[in-house]
């Protein structure tokens, strides 16, 4: 009879599901995920890069003014930031001073919006993102409800604020976040300041999981000036308070196991030249983001006639970005990201060392190349004269970020076959000098 009763319950359960909207179901799911994924997330730090522009007004061109790399961990309510390899212990403002700094894009925006207070969420419809279909949602957060904290010239103001995200409809993983700031108290003298949050997969034990990867903040305040902040997260890894360094490691054979506990800690020193190619070839038809890549040091690495990494060592990561557009003329845009270096040496102790490096070259490989013209065609109307072409190019460079090579692809360019080489030149992450 009870078994009879539970049976009925579901049943009704169920049927009430079915009846519900699918928008209304997929945001459920949305939730969800992005509860799973915040879960997690204080069990990991990542580097924040962050380029600052700034320009006098939108009909100026942005201007670099500084480049910012700090890491980040999500702390009870908010984010804790360092420099790299230094604690935990300050807001990004107390660090860095004089500029735009924010915080809230690497775990409490999407707190804010999905989990900490009764944001009111309205389905907008279907759109295109980055060449893939997603659900579109816009929401709003009230004051009263907000903790959106505005720290402007030393005057402070909680306000409201409202934005859209998007997320696939297939497996309702979050792609896009937006965020603006309500009703700003005219004594900030701030128009505006707008934040847009993209997010990818990265497999975290395995597992994929949604980690925001890049962001834009900008800022204008009442005169047009406009301040800019371009984020990119990288290097993220489980956070642990202490480590081992070794600078003298023993001889090492090529790496065999990768998932040994507990490695001894290396450092590599800036200005150390290598190369290396892909152990696993990355096929633009099949490959997907978060799927892990592996490259194999071609020539050891040493520092002061000290073997640091053999010959051999594997350099492991993920792919970063793999965008393809609805123009297909369009290139394809491709990013690896390679955060670690592993090796085992002969008496069988795992080796580890982050892995902080630019990209320098790659080997030819037809249709592959580091950067692309941009060229546009205009035509003007010269009157009973006829008319004029002009043509305007411009290369597209990606963003230098450690660890990341970005390429574009383009016909006959199938993959990254195993075996494409590219030449790195380790750096120090140091702080900005003022």
């Amino acid at each position: 009879m009870r078994r009879a009763a539970v049976l009925a319950l579901f049943c009704c359960f169920a049927a009430a599901q079915s009846s519900l909207p699918p928008e209304v179901l997929l945001l459920s799911r949305i939730r969800r995920g992005v509860a799973e994924t915040l879960s997690r997330l204080p069990s990991y730090a990542c580097l924040e890069n962050v380029d600052r522009l700034a320009r006098k007004s939108q009909s100026k061109r942005f201007r670099l003014t500084d480049t910012l790399r700090l890491e980040v961990i999500a702390s009870g309510e908010r984010e804790l930031f360092s420099w790299p390899d230094s604690r935990f212990s300050n807001a990004a403002d107390a660090l860095v001073p004089v500029g735009l700094t924010t915080s809230g894009e690497f775990y409490s925006s999407s707190k804010a919006v999905f989990l900490a207070g009764p944001a009111v969420i309205k389905y907008h419809g279907s759109e295109f993102l980055n060449g893939v279909r997603a659900a579109r949602y816009d929401y709003r957060v009230s004051q009263a409800f907000s903790g959106y904290r505005l720290d402007i010239g030393g005057r402070r103001a909680i306000v409201g604020f409202s934005g859209s995200f998007w997320a696939d409809p297939t497996n309702a993983e979050l792609l896009r976040l937006s965020e603006s700031a309500d009703n700003i108290p005219l004594d900030l003298h701030t128009r505006s300041i707008v934040t847009m949050i993209d997010y990818s997969r990265v497999l975290l034990g395995g597992k994929p999981v949604r980690f925001p990867e890049s962001a834009r903040v900008d800022l204008i305040d009442d005169s047009g000036f406009e301040d800019q902040n371009l984020v990119e997260f990288t290097h993220c890894r489980e956070y642990q308070a202490e480590s081992n360094i070794d600078f003298n490691a023993a001889a090492p054979t090529l790496a065999t196991d990768l998932r040994a506990a507990s490695p001894v800690e290396f450092q590599v020193p800036p200005g150390l030249t290598f190369d290396v190619h892909l152990h696993n070839a990355v096929n633009f038809a099949s490959s997907r983001i978060g799927d892990p890549v592996t490259a194999i040091i071609e020539n050891d690495i040493n520092s002061r006639k000290h073997l640091l990494a053999p010959r051999g060592a594997a350099l492991t990561g993920r792919l970063r970005l793999l965008t393809r557009s609805l123009d297909p003329a369009s290139p394809l845009i491709v990013g690896l990201e390679f955060t670690d270096i592993d090796f085992t040496d002969a008496s069988g102790i795992r080796h580890h060392a982050p892995f902080y490096a630019l990209l320098t070259g790659i080997s030819p490989l037809p249709g592959i190349s580091r950067e692309i013209s941009d060229s546009k065609t205009f035509r003007q109307d010269l009157l009973n004269l006829g008319f004029m072409e002009t043509r305007n190019s411009s290369a597209l460079d990606p963003p230098a970020l450690p660890g990341v090579g970005t390429f574009f692809a383009e016909p006959p360019a199938t993959s990254l076959p195993m075996g494409f080489a590219m030449s790195w030149v380790t750096v120090r992450l140091d702080r900005p000098r003022r």
